[in-house]
């Protein structure tokens, strides 16, 4: 594939940030940021502590967003798409607290993102 190919695709770049956040305290988050045809979409996760300070609504909005025109206007692929799409559900799945999730597999989930992600 030519650069001028790879070009066309949407650049997704992902980068761990722990900071301090008021009310909250260390707070550990996962920066996404989707970016082609001079867009750029940014998403500011949560991977710290279970995520309990974070709605079904935002995990809704997430999945909206990645589903939708603004992100197509990045020019992501199909195969992007699916991976951010994945990403987001996992975060829903948190979230819902369903059946047979527990909360020792949010820290097993994040750890993966952020080892994943590297310093």
């Amino acid at each position: 594939m030519s650069d001028s190919e790879l070009d066309t695709y949407a650049k997704i770049t992902i980068h761990y940030e722990p900071r301090t956040v008021l009310h909250l305290g260390p707070h550990a988050s996962v920066n996404l940021d989707v970016e082609g045809n001079n867009r750029k979409v940014s998403f500011l996760i949560p991977a710290g502590p279970v995520p309990q300070h974070i709605t079904l609504g935002t995990c809704n909005r997430w999945v909206e967003i990645v589903q939708g025109p603004l992100i197509s206007s990045c020019a992501i692929d199909d195969d992007q798409r699916e991976v951010l799409l994945h990403l987001f559900l996992a975060y829903r799945a948190f979230v819902r607290a369903l059946p047979g999730i527990k909360s020792d597999h949010w820290y097993r989930f994040a750890g993966q993102l952020v080892t994943l992600i590297g310093p």
